[in-house]
């Protein structure tokens, strides 16, 4: 908490009063107890605060770190709230004697029969201490203060829940912004949450009825975003009545003009466009409220971040139609992949398909409900009453076909592609009906060409990772997508081993949408999946041995030192040796009981052997065992790759 300033001087001078006492109760509320003011028996009391402020003034607790930067009079009409005057009045040189006495003219009551005097409530001596009360410390400037300013809080959030409600148009609009500026600030998000308000305060933006207008959609998504971050509540969508006004966000078909904003939108962008808002949701996508919700879900589902009851709100985002809305609003962005002339609305088009597809992705992880969920899912594309509906994982499987016919792919494009393999490798996990959905699409095929692709570059316009280190390091993700799909497909079905095997990828034959053919790839192609599989190992296995070289020698002349550089290099070390690892498995499937597969691979593979084969997947297998994270199913599978591979090489 900040300084305090000392109250202003000339408070007036104490005539010999009786001091009431004010002390905390067991229940660590502020407790009052009123005696008639010494020497003028017959004086009415002063005004004393409402039943309401009274019951409000008790569900607080004093010393929360609260603040509120919003100067307007509170509902009741008085200029300030009973403790914000108080808090005035305080002289500089407040005892916990003076303070009680000032506290009493804020806070007195009705009067009551007077009663028997004790030694405490004697008159005394101007200037004189009141006795401590036992076993209740007193309270100080600071703690006054800060519970003036709790008050004023809850004054202005019920306020503004209050026109909220009972409001229409602009009112609505006007309080619901009051509502983003009081919720921007981190002190008032640990303040109300740290009381009942809290739970008030989301309630009433739940029930909140957006239709098309996009100025509520927008102060509801603002207030949802600033929920993740900190002194918000991490399991707000899982609050069944917030999913729903998700839902609404995420159907809103308008967005704002950044020309032509009314006042109460301008007061809610200003808090988009703070910097700790931007980290999640870029300024030119804060216009629109489906970008700035689906910013809010994909940061609140980030396994980074959040708890670990992250499950319930998981399987709230399904029960409430959250995912279903997330599909369909990915689906309807996806005509920006093909886009030839790239245009703003283009870029935010991709933007919140890329982050509609990581909402999924981390949606369904883990989680066998949510998979079979958005298998079963269709989405429509078109417009009435060409309107064409097809399955997520068709649609899916036919935008990855369209990123693999382009010839350069890359930004935002390249997000994309990288979040439509890790939503397939989610939902084909262990999933056997998940397999069989997106291998009747074709999806084999299709994912096996992007991985040659990918590896084999685009000549003369990209190189591959066969070439080039810094491409390896660019596309680990989106190998560590391909294989693990293909992995998952493999190992469920023996039929679809030999089907990529001996599936022809395509060559020279095959044009991309420029009409440029791939010219150079031809040979290369020709090989076929095994023959691209072993020199994706050996590439990188060289890679990591001439890292390894270099850092030695380095490290012999240098003293260790820990930097950002070193930790992200470490990461990239990691995803290399996942690729590594995963193109092992799914060689080792593809070849599994094919002595001739297994002599062709070898023709590529360091020491012209399976040996770097065999070492990876037993590696796999005792890491994943060790750390707990492989299923039964999975361990047995990896167990009978490895014996049989043992076995052939024997």
């Amino acid at each position: 908490m900040g300084k305090v300033k000392p109250a202003p001087q000339g408070a007036g001078k104490k005539d010999s009063q009786t001091s009431p006492s004010l002390r905390r109760s067991s229940r660590g509320t502020i407790a009052i107890e009123d005696n008639t003011i010494a020497g003028t028996p017959d004086a009415d009391p002063l005004p004393g605060p409402s039943n309401l402020e009274r019951r409000r003034i008790a569900a607080t607790l004093p010393g929360s770190t609260t603040a509120s930067g919003i100067k307007r009079p509170p509902p009741t009409g008085r200029k300030l709230s009973a403790l914000a005057a108080h808090k005035r009045r305080l002289p500089t040189d407040a005892t916990p004697g003076s303070i009680a006495s000032a506290g009493r003219r804020q806070f007195s009551s009705p009067p009551q029969k007077e009663a028997t005097k004790t030694p405490s409530q004697e008159p005394q001596m101007e200037g004189a201490k009141s006795p401590p009360i036992k076993g209740a410390p007193p309270m100080t400037v600071a703690e006054a203060q800060e519970l003036g300013e709790l008050a004023r809080l809850n004054d202005d959030s019920t306020w503004a829940l209050e026109g909220l409600s009972s409001g229409n148009g602009v009112a609505k609009q006007t309080s619901l912004a009051t509502l983003a500026e009081i919720y921007a600030s981190r002190r008032n998000r640990l303040a109300l949450h740290s009381s009942s308000l809290g739970n008030d305060f989301l309630t009433g933006i739940g029930q909140l009825k957006i239709g098309d207008d996009p100025v509520l959609a927008l102060g509801a998504a603002a207030i949802l975003l600033l929920t993740t971050q900190i002194g918000g509540d991490p399991m707000v969508f899982a609050k069944e009545e917030i999913s729903k006004l998700v839902v609404q966000i995420l159907q809103v078909s308008s967005s704002l003009a950044p020309g032509a904003v009314p006042a109460p939108a301008s007061r809610i962008l200003r808090i988009l466009h703070e910097a700790s808002s931007l980290k999640i949701v870029p300024r030119e996508a804060s216009f629109n409220a489906p970008s700035v919700a689906l910013g809010a879900l994909s940061s609140s589902l980030d396994p980074q971040n959040c708890p670990a009851e992250i499950d319930k709100t998981k399987h709230t985002l399904r029960e409430t139609g959250v995912l279903k809305a997330v599909a369909q609003l990915a689906a309807d962005q996806s005509q920006a992949l093909v886009d030839t002339s790239p245009t703003m609305e283009t870029v935010q088009s991709l933007w919140r398909l890329e982050r509609a597809l990581v909402v999924l992705e981390h949606s369904c992880f883990a989680l066998t409900e949510n998979e079979i969920h958005l298998i079963e899912m269709e989405v429509s594309q078109g417009v009435p009453p060409m309107v064409v509906r097809m399955s997520l994982a068709q649609w899916m499987v036919q935008q990855i076909q369209t990123l693999s016919r382009q010839t350069v792919v890359s930004g935002l494009k390249k997000d994309c592609l990288r979040g439509l393999l890790a939503v397939l490798m989610n939902i084909t996990h262990n999933n056997t009906s998940g397999c069989e959905k997106i291998v009747a699409f074709s999806a084999l095929e299709i994912i096996s060409y992007i991985l040659s692709k990918i590896c084999l570059g685009s000549p003369p316009y990209t190189r591959g990772v066969l070439q080039s280190a810094d491409e390896l390091k660019a596309w680990l993700d989106e190998l560590n997508g391909c294989l693990g799909v293909l992995i998952n497909c493999a190992e469920e079905n023996r039929e679809n081993r030999v089907r990529m095997r001996t599936m022809p990828l395509l060559g020279s034959s095959q044009e991309t949408d420029s009409g440029a053919a791939t010219a150079g790839g031809g040979a290369e192609l020709s090989s076929g999946l095994v023959g691209i599989l072993g020199r994706l190992i050996s590439t990188v296995m060289s890679d990591s041995n001439d890292k390894s070289a270099a850092e030695g020698a380095h490290e012999s002349s240098q003293p260790e030192e820990v930097t950002l550089d070193a930790l992200q290099h470490g990461e990239g070390e990691a995803a290399a040796s996942i690729v590594e690892v995963y193109a092992a498995i799914l060689l080792g499937f593809l070849v599994e009981g094919d002595k001739k597969a297994q002599e062709e691979a070898s023709t590529v593979l360091p020491g012209n052997s399976m040996d770097c084969v065999i070492s990876a997947v037993q590696k796999c297998l005792h890491f994943y065992v060790t750390a707990g994270a492989l299923t039964q199913r999975t361990e047995a599978s990896l167990r009978a790759l490895l014996a049989s591979l043992v076995s052939d090489n024997a």
